[in-house]
């Protein structure tokens, strides 16, 4: 049963960080939708001027209010009716001036950035009720894993609270008495445990707390420069921007990562390929942070290109790069020969003075299938080679 809580716990624990990150989401679309709706009231009153001067004029609004010309003081609601309509004309109805002449062009181009703002706000308010879908899915999933997480601490509850005081009285038979008698001294001897455990817990809990203070000061010196340098590895390998997060639930400590603006807190959500190279971003990130000046960081990688999707060979030889030539890191690594973009594009960016390339098949005896393709390992090491020296 307490194998049940904690598993219906978790769960229920992160779809609560999915549906936090979709509403945080949601307020960035919201923000952004404002955002697009101040600029295109701005572009839109200097598309109105000199027009929208004469709307707000003074003498025209109390022209408006008493019914009466603010020039020649005629009155009723046909002197209206023509202020209205004239001051929609093309020209001014005092002075006769043309409102857009000598404006075409600024007003075209005002024009034009009006559609895209529009558009913009358009394809916003459509994620925006994309999102919203997404969000009600996930809240009523959250409702289910929320009544599951209660459902199920209720029944350990009434279980606790029902087998408070388990009665050992004897049967008269020796075996089955003798069993009972040793379980007994089991429940007594785990029933002072565990109230010795939650003593050490209550006298444990100002350094708990203590801890997590730290934990989050440490997190925030982190932010500043090993979170962006993860960032950046992670982006150059995976395409897409990532972004970390850390957050206190309780006596809990979260750390999870949004990818596309979603939270992933389960290791399926993502594919082996990103799980595999994520792994390696993060070993990247911590190697480069925790080097020193000329006693930099060497890590060891054998075969990569096994867990890779074809599309990300290229990218990973990018990430690779990275950690060599903007940190001057180093790096080891096994690597197949087959047609792999990694080492190609590895060494189209290393190039000879920062990438060396040994070939090991000296160092070992080829099979007959190996020797009839051998011209096929020459081809690749010849391609390889060529991009080492940038031909």
């Amino acid at each position: 049963m307490y194998v049940k809580v904690e598993e219906a716990e978790k769960t229920f624990k992160n779809i609560e960080t999915e549906y936090d990150t979709l509403l945080k989401r949601q307020n960035i679309i919201n923000s952004d939708i404002l955002q697009h709706k101040i600029k295109y009231r701005r572009l839109f009153s200097q598309y109105t001027e000199p027009r929208s001067n004469m709307l707000i004029n003074a003498y025209v609004k109390l022209a408006k209010k008493e019914k009466k010309c603010f020039l020649c003081s005629s009155s009723g609601h046909y002197v209206i009716e023509n202020i209205d309509r004239k001051l929609h004309l093309e020209r001014c109805p005092v002075c006769d001036t043309l409102l857009t002449e000598g404006t075409d062009k600024e007003q075209a181009n005002l024009l034009q950035k009006l559609k895209e703002i529009d558009n913009k706000i358009s394809q916003k308010n459509i994620d925006l009720e994309s999102l919203i879908s997404e969000t009600d899915t996930k809240k009523a999933e959250l409702e289910r894993a929320e009544y599951n997480y209660d459902a199920n601490k209720e029944a350990l509850s009434l279980f606790e609270k029902e087998n408070t005081n388990i009665i050992f009285d004897k049967t008269g038979d020796k075996p089955i008495d003798d069993l009972i008698e040793e379980y007994k001294r089991q429940f007594d001897r785990f029933d002072k445990e565990t109230k010795q455990q939650y003593k050490q817990r209550d006298k444990l809990k100002p350094e708990y707390e203590n801890l997590l203070q730290k934990i989050n000061s440490a997190y925030k010196e982190a932010e500043v420069f090993f979170v962006p340098l993860f960032k950046k590895f992670a982006k150059n390998f995976i395409g897409l921007d990532l972004n970390t997060s850390f957050k206190k639930k309780g006596r809990d400590i979260v750390l999870y990562f949004e990818l596309m603006g979603t939270a992933r807190t389960e290791s399926f959500q993502v594919s082996e390929s990103q799980r595999f190279f994520l792994d390696i971003a993060l070993r990247m990130a911590l190697a480069t942070y925790l080097s020193k000046e000329n006693n930099e960081a060497t890590m060891l990688i054998d075969t990569p290109e096994g867990s890779l999707d074809i599309a990300y060979e290229s990218r990973v030889g990018k990430m690779f790069a990275d950690f060599v030539l903007d940190y001057n890191q180093n790096m080891m690594m096994t690597a197949n020969i087959n047609a792999s973009q990694l080492l190609i594009s590895l060494a189209e960016k290393c190039r000879e003075n920062k990438m060396q390339f040994r070939r090991m098949l000296d160092w070992t005896d080829l099979t007959e299938i190996q020797k009839e393709g051998e011209y096929l390992f020459e081809k690749v090491f010849k391609n390889i080679e060529i991009a080492l020296k940038g031909n």
